[in-house]
């Protein structure tokens, strides 16, 4: 038995046991976007002369919103 949706596939034996897994993390899924959003952030900020730890806040935040686990997965 095979269950897919947009992202991710599963498939189970007769059991209900998970047997093949392919998942696409948020991350992925959100890279382009995440990817347009820090060049608009990257350009207020030369704007603004935001200094580099204020950016490097920014960007972290902004990167979070899309995907609040990427601190963790990139370790």
């Amino acid at each position: 038995m095979a269950t897919r949706n947009t992202y991710n596939c599963f498939e189970f034996n007769d059991q209900g046991i998970t047997e093949k897994a392919d998942c696409v993390a948020p991350t992925g899924q959100n890279h382009a976007n995440i990817f347009h959003d820090i060049e608009e952030l990257a350009e207020q900020c030369a704007t603004q002369e935001t200094k580099d730890d204020a950016i490097e806040l920014l960007a972290a935040m902004l990167i979070r919103a899309y995907d609040s686990c990427i601190s963790c997965s990139v370790h």
